[in-house]
């Protein structure tokens, strides 16, 4: 047996070094393959949050500001309508 080692024999070896006709490729760029950056959090209607503990002080006040909370969280496409 010979002591060529495993897959050893004749022609068998690393490959030749060689070009290969492309360019070296550019160094990678920050941020590239890293998706988009997360979207902003939602934010909550300050008025509706309001809203909701008046209802339980003084439901009067606590009607209104609901009122005009629920209004700004359709305009603006906030959370806290529904």
């Amino acid at each position: 047996m010979s002591d060529q080692g495993y897959g050893g024999g004749p022609g068998w070896g690393p490959p030749a070094p060689g070009p290969t006709g492309f360019p070296a490729s550019p160094p990678p760029r920050e941020g590239w393959g890293y998706g988009h950056p997360p979207p902003p959090p939602e934010r909550t209607n300050v008025l509706a949050v309001l809203g909701l503990v008046f209802a339980f002080v003084a439901w009067p006040a606590g009607l209104v500001l609901s009122a005009i909370g629920l209004s700004q969280t359709r305009r603006r496409c906030q959370r806290g309508h529904g």
